[in-house]
């Protein structure tokens, strides 16, 4: 039995309860059926990136096998590099998601003509070797941004099936409940008044043709 005092105010509150509960889980069905979308279009993203990343990688590995064995161990050119830390972590928002995103602010192929680097003491495998792992660099920080999307994706989807959940099987039921034992205490409120106004009536006018008879 509901405890909600069966008078028609309620009973209008309730009903407006009711068709935003309604409205609130078409919303989230649309939430959920988008997001689900999107993660389903990052996760093949991801697939075709790991793959690409595992190709230039055993690429460059080689590469860098071939640079040692003609050069001589690389690490003395190092010391031409700086440490590249120019990156920023940016935010972004899908359907109320936040989701942080690492940009980096070169993500550009090396120019060799312009290399920070003596061309002389290199040749071939190492510039090879150099942009490879360049490519390798950029490829991962997308990865790690979609990965990351992914993660909070599917966080949200979860949280947005367990509101789905809440108020398809929990929160509209007990409204329709509760409307249905209001609307029907009032209902039967007024077959009970209806009853007894017109019982009064009947009353009244035998009374009124009594006291007619008396006079008469």
């Amino acid at each position: 039995m509901s405890n909600t005092l069966p008078t028609k105010a309620n009973l209008i509150a309730l009903k407006n309860t009711y068709s935003l509960a309604k409205n609130g889980l078409e919303l989230m069905d649309q939430k959920k059926q988008i997001l689900i979308n999107e993660l389903l279009s990052y996760t093949a993203k991801i697939q075709q990136l790991r793959g690409l990343i595992v190709d230039i990688f055993a690429y460059a590995y080689s590469s860098l096998i071939r640079s040692n064995v003609t050069l001589g161990l690389i690490t003395n050119l190092t010391k031409y590099f700086e440490i590249d830390d120019n990156y920023q972590l940016k935010y972004k928002t899908l359907m109320g998601v936040t989701i942080p995103t690492l940009e980096h602010q070169n993500f550009v192929t090396i120019d060799l003509g312009n290399s920070a680097y003596p061309v002389g003491l290199t040749n071939t495998f190492f510039d090879d070797t150099l942009i490879s792992f360049l490519k390798i660099k950029d490829l991962i920080i997308t990865l790690a941004n979609i990965d990351s999307t992914c993660y909070r994706l599917a966080l949200n989807i979860k949280k947005t099936n367990k509101r789905t959940n809440a108020l398809k099987n929990i929160i509209i039921p007990n409204l329709e409940i509760d409307i249905a034992y209001v609307t029907n205490y009032l209902e039967e409120h007024e077959r009970e008044e209806f009853s007894k106004n017109k019982l009064s009536k009947k009353i009244l006018y035998e009374k009124k043709q009594a006291k007619l008879s008396q006079n008469c």
